[in-house]
């Protein structure tokens, strides 16, 4: 058994999906990412990136899939009627989320593929599907699969994004990676994030604007957007004593240079402070029995539609 858990960036960009020659280093997929250990395989969000990941999948013998989402927003969830899966008989879909105010998770899931607005219907796809709310603290271990080990899932509800959203934090074999997609810094940073990330190996951490849009200084301030800064994101990573911070939800309109000075300018003595990029890779190797959560995460350049 392969003991190493792999995070692989299908969809990195916020709002809404983006294809232009100024946007092709960092992808304009909209949010995806696949969780793979032990042959297991979790997916965190539902974007224009699960289309690619879904078409790979799609080709493997009958699986069971976790598909954890932090909110219902387009943009979260936009790729999952292209989700090559759901039309497999052999697949079993199990999909978690916030609960919406009124309870009625499947309801709203089903909402997004209705005519006349999409050609198949919900309860047309083949798939079988389980789908579960979460409560705002929960904590369950996923595990298809009785013969290997679990991956541990955390979740942590926040207030910090329009309707609420849900941040994730995986655990496998001593190794922490937390997904805060959606989420507006706080003055003197969100204490309830540092805890919940504390010590991870690796915080994907929305990063959506400069310090100058947030503040109103280039165009609109987006104060209370529900969207953070790098600076804001670096705050929590620092506090929490993470190892990497990987800046994530790019804004649509943001270009490949502009990124990689937003990650220049933000620098760490301590961590290492990276963009995603659709196509990325990180490996990260079991925890010796010190829990050494400071050795460094390894950084692949291959490519998942290869």
């Amino acid at each position: 058994m392969n003991d190493t858990l792999t995070i692989t960036f299908w969809g990195v960009r916020g709002s809404y999906p983006v294809a232009s020659p100024a946007t092709a280093q960092y992808g304009g997929a909209t949010p995806c990412l696949e969780f793979s250990a032990g042959g297991q395989t979790l997916i965190l969000d539902a974007g224009t990136g699960i289309i690619a990941l879904g078409n790979v999948l799609a080709r493997r013998a009958p699986q069971t899939l976790l598909l954890l989402l932090s909110h219902l927003h387009h943009d979260h969830t936009q790729g999952l009627p292209f989700f090559a899966p759901l039309y497999q008989a052999q697949t079993h879909l199990q999909i978690m989320a916030p609960a919406p105010a009124d309870r009625a998770l499947e309801k709203h899931l089903a909402q997004i593929m209705t005519p006349p607005y999409f050609p198949v219907r919900w309860d047309e796809t083949a798939a079988q599907k389980t789908i579960l709310p979460l409560a705002a603290n929960a904590a369950l271990e996923w595990n298809p699969d009785p013969a290997q080990p679990s991956l541990l899932i955390r979740a942590l509800h926040s207030l910090a994004h329009p309707g609420g959203v849900m941040l994730y934090r995986i655990e496998w074999r001593g190794r922490a990676v937390v997904y805060a997609t959606d989420v507006e810094g706080y003055a003197f940073a969100d204490r309830r994030l540092i805890s919940f990330a504390q010590d991870a190996a690796v915080l994907i951490h929305d990063a959506q604007y400069t310090t100058d849009e947030y503040l109103g200084l280039a165009g609109p301030a987006k104060q209370g957007w529900g969207h953070s800064t790098a600076a804001m994101a670096l705050d929590v990573a620092q506090a929490a004593r993470v190892k990497q911070l990987i800046l994530f939800h790019h804004d649509p309109q943001r270009d490949d240079d502009t990124i990689a000075r937003i990650v220049t300018q933000t620098q760490s003595a301590t961590i290492q402070v990276m963009a995603a990029r659709q196509g990325l890779k990180i490996e990260l190797a079991p925890c010796p029995q010190t829990f050494d959560f400071f050795e460094s995460p390894k950084v692949l350049a291959t490519d998942p539609m290869g």
